[in-house]
């Protein structure tokens, strides 16, 4: 009892459960919706719709110049400011961007210039997506900046809502992909506005000058140089398949694995993702005051590895009877795909919210390397077993293994960096 009882009172625990609440909360209507939605719409739509959020995460990475991730650092809320300024220019430049590039792959769909099956309509709203998803990541970091962490669980209620309620209404309407992307969009959007309506009250009355804005841009040049293209290459692993499939097999198949990569991923974006902001505000502040932060870290991983073991484990044993009970027959492939991924993504689960302490260590060079070497394999392996068009259940065993071996390198490296003094 006495030990419940700290655990409670453990502020570590209370910003972690707060974080998990709305997180939690979400994914579980998002989950209890997916029957429905699964019934409403094709495995053809849900892969554009993976095609459409692959593309999107890797523009804004890309476009934000990773930014947002240096909201948290630098101790005077001015600063703090300018950085979010910065942020929100470089969405609104990329986005024009974006919206041009879009247009001029439209015309070439028209002028039969790529396969037919590669253009959907859904794609002239990666603009807009663009622009709410870079704001909405640098509205985070400035919500926990300020330990407001139940902020980030209502945004993350109001988007689940606002998704299901459009891609729900669409899909009785008989409308195809376009809706499940118009439900993603409108699900950003309402948690970018009420971030905005508490950003708003914070900040001071008197904007950031330019000259300020290009100072951090300057003193922050690091995010751009290294952080982006590890990140970058992070995120490339995690989002390339669905473009391989797309281009290689079909839309279909790409729906099937969608299926089951969103619902394993499910624990991580549950549990894993709440962990690591807190991890990482906590990191930082048991190097400023002890030099090192490796109790922190063994007692996270330790809570990460039972928690992933009994989670993945009993989804390997039943997914097989699940996704047909529960998604329909069509989607009986999708169970296959899921146990194949279920030891790699177990293994992530208890290796990825470590990864922050590369930034915190500021010891990105080493993570860029590693990620740029686990992307090479994994897509020039799994292209050349595309164009051989050997069958998509060998490829994904070939990723995950790939995948398995570099999340052990870093936790490898992570641990190392935890037991440095003064993260130096």
């Amino acid at each position: 009892m006495k030990r419940i009882e700290g655990l409670l009172r453990n502020k570590h625990f209370k910003s972690f459960s707060t974080l998990a609440v709305g997180t939690v909360s979400s994914q579980i209507l998002l989950v209890a919706v997916s029957p429905l939605l699964t019934r409403l719409f094709t495995p053809q739509d849900f892969g554009v719709l993976s095609a459409f959020t692959s593309i999107a995460v890797i523009c804004s990475i890309v476009f934000s110049g990773r930014y947002e991730l240096a909201v948290g650092l630098p101790e005077s809320e001015a600063k703090a400011v300018a950085i979010m300024q910065l942020v929100r220019k470089l969405s609104v430049i990329s986005s024009v961007l974006l919206f041009i590039a879009v247009f001029i792959f439209l015309g070439c769909h028209y002028l039969g210039y790529i396969r037919q099956d590669l253009f959907s309509f859904s794609y002239l709203l990666l603009p807009v997506y663009n622009f709410l998803v870079i704001n909405n990541s640098a509205l985070i970091y400035w919500v926990n900046r300020h330990k407001e962490y139940g902020k980030v669980s209502l945004s993350s209620l109001f988007s689940a809502i606002f998704n299901i309620l459009i891609s729900v209404l669409l899909g009785f309407l008989g409308v195809n992909s376009f809706g499940l992307v118009l439900g993603l969009v409108a699900g950003m959007f309402a948690s970018v506005v009420y971030f905005y309506v508490h950003y708003l009250k914070q900040i001071p009355k008197e904007k950031a000058s330019t000259t300020e804005i290009n100072l951090v841009a300057k003193e922050y040049i690091f995010f751009p140089k290294y952080t982006l293209f590890s990140d970058l290459a992070f995120n490339l692993n995690q989002q390339f398949l669905p473009l391989v499939f797309t281009v290689f097999y079909s839309n279909h198949i790409v729906g099937l694995f969608s299926l089951a990569n969103r619902m394993l991923r499910l624990p991580n974006i549950v549990f894993t993702t709440a962990i690591a902001n807190i991890f990482r505000n906590e990191a930082i502040d048991h190097i400023r005051v002890k030099g090192n932060c490796q109790v922190l870290f063994k007692a996270t991983f330790k809570k990460l590895v039972f928690i992933g073991l009994i989670v993945y484990s009993s989804i390997f044993i039943l997914s097989p009877y699940l996704f047909v009970f529960f998604f329909g027959a069509q989607w009986e492939t999708s169970a296959i795909y899921a146990q194949i991924l279920c030891v790699m993504l177990f293994v992530e689960f208890f290796t990825q919210p470590f990864n922050s302490l590369y930034y915190v260590c500021n010891n990105q060079k080493t993570f860029l390397k590693l990620q740029s070497l686990q992307t090479f394999f994994s897509i020039g392996i799994v292209v050349v077993l595309s164009v051989l068009k050997k069958d998509v259940l060998i490829i994904l065993k070939t990723y995950s293994f790939i995948s398995i071996m570099f999340s052990f390198t870093n936790l490898y490296f992570t641990f190392k960096l935890s037991q440095v003094q003064n993260g130096s």
